[in-house]
C-alpha cells in the first residue's frame, strides 16, 4: 500500500517535470546560411517629410501632400487678422455662462491657417478657462476665427460628474428607511 502511494507521487512528479520543461524550452536558432539578398543599396539622405508650409508667418494646415504649393497659390482668404478676435470670444462666452461665470481667460496656443476646398481661414487655437463664482474651473481648447472671434471647433472638454446624483433629480428618500 505505501510503495503504490510513492509511486503515484513519483508518476505526479515526473509528470510536472516534464510539462514544465516542455512548456518553457527556448526554441532553436535556425543555422545561419550564405545569404544571397544583394547588399544594402548605399545611405540616402530621407525626403523632406512634413515640410509645414507657412503663408504670411502662419502654418497652413489641410493641404493634400504633393500638391501643397499649387494649393497655397490658389488659396482664397475669407477673413483677416484682427486684435478684436480676442473680444469676440469673450462676449459670446459671457452671453451662453450668463451670472454664473466669474472669470474668463483666453490663453493663444497657436496662429495658423485652415485650408478647406481652396478656401482658408485665419484661425487661433485658444485654451479657454472658466471660473464660476464658487472658484470652480473648466478649461477646453478651441479653434477661433482670428477676424470675429468665433468658435469654430471645441475639444477637450471636461466631465463633470454629481456629488450626489439624486439631489438635483427631486428624488427623495424616506427618512425612515435611510440612517444619515
Amino acid at each position: 500500500m505505501i510503495n503504490r502511494r510513492y509511486l503515484y507521487l513519483l508518476t505526479a512528479a515526473l509528470i510536472v517535470v516534464i510539462t514544465y520543461a516542455l512548456t518553457n524550452r527556448s526554441p532553436e536558432r535556425p543555422i545561419a546560411s550564405k545569404s544571397t539578398h544583394s547588399p544594402l543599396p548605399p545611405h540616402s539622405e530621407p525626403k523632406e517629410v512634413n515640410k509645414q508650409i507657412k503663408v504670411k508667418g502662419r502654418k497652413v494646415l489641410g493641404l493634400t501632400p504633393g500638391e501643397e504649393n499649387k494649393e497655397v497659390e490658389d488659396l482664397k482668404f475669407a477673413n483677416d487678422i484682427s486684435e478684436e478676435w480676442q473680444e469676440g470670444v469673450e462676449k459670446a462666452l459671457r452671453a451662453q455662462g450668463g451670472s454664473s461665470l466669474s472669470d474668463i481667460d483666453i490663453k493663444k496656443t497657436d496662429s495658423f491657417i485652415w485650408a478647406h476646398e481652396g478656401v482658408a481661414l485665419n484661425v487661433e487655437s485658444v485654451l479657454i478657462t472658466l471660473k464660476n463664482h464658487n472658484g470652480e474651473e473648466r478649461k477646453f481648447r478651441a479653434m477661433v476665427d482670428s477676424e470675429s472671434g468665433k468658435i469654430l471647433r471645441t475639444w477637450d472638454h471636461p466631465v463633470i460628474d454629481p456629488m450626489n446624483p439624486r439631489e438635483s433629480r427631486g428624488v427623495s428618500i424616506d427618512p425612515r428607511y435611510h440612517n444619515n
